[in-house]
């Protein structure tokens, strides 16, 4: 098996638009490890979300884990770009591996060309990138209306960055679009499922009762961006 992944590997590219997490620290440095959402990985490097600014040629160490299933990969990276996106404090990032060594290597590979193609769309850990302005609302105090951006999305909820936290197993509703798509805005009901400090805050929520419509308009986004693949 290993062999076969190598011969695909001297082949052909595939860039996953998939979300994952990972933690990084520059190089030598003694400074604690920063959270940051993957959203794009190939076997020669990653795009993640960040709201650090990293110079160009910065060498970090990661650690990546794409799914709640799957064994954290251990690289050393140097930072290629990075540019603002739409919102003031996050960052898209673009890292290269410089050093991985075979297993976390062939691990890597096994799961972005065995594991991930072949996901299953409903299952919980399946999710894409996704980043766009959400607005929403507590259900308690419906009259005070919040902006966020999200990181990801999924048939089973969303990660949020968000500057001010809500406590876990609050009931919000979200409001947003997918892009390419904004004929259609997203109302969604969800409860916050948990949450992680830091700059910006993430939190994780799950959707409550998706119509068919809003399932089969998740699934075919989520399905076009694992699809999407370069040569």
């Amino acid at each position: 098996m290993e062999k076969k992944i190598s011969n695909i590997r001297n082949i052909r590219n595939i860039s996953l638009s998939i979300s994952g997490e990972a933690t990084y620290k520059i190089s030598g440095s003694l400074v604690s490890l920063v959270d940051v959402i993957v959203r794009e990985i190939s076997k020669n490097g990653l795009k993640f979300v960040t709201s650090n600014t990293l110079e160009p040629e910065t060498a970090i160490d990661l650690i990546i884990k794409i799914t709640s299933i799957s064994e954290p990969i251990h690289a050393v990276a140097k930072v290629l770009w990075q540019r603002k996106l739409n919102s003031k404090f996050l960052l898209d990032t673009s890292v290269e591996f410089i050093k991985i060594d075979d297993e976390n290597s062939n691990r890597l590979v096994k799961y972005i060309y065995e594991y991930a193609a072949s996901s299953v769309i409903n299952r919980e850990y399946v999710r894409a990138s996704l980043i766009t302005e959400v607005i929403f609302f507590e259900l308690k105090s419906e009259d005070i209306k919040t902006k966020c951006f999200s990181a990801d999305i999924g048939v089973k909820g969303m990660k949020l960055f968000i500057n001010e936290m809500i406590d876990v197993q609050t009931y919000i509703m979200l409001s947003f679009y997918l892009p390419d798509d904004d004929a259609y805005r997203f109302s969604l009901k969800g409860k916050v499922v948990w949450g992680r400090k830091g700059y910006p805050n993430v939190l994780g929520v799950r959707f409550e009762q998706l119509s068919e419509v809003d399932l089969n308009r998740i699934i075919k986004y989520v399905q076009s961006k694992l699809s999407q693949s370069q040569s």
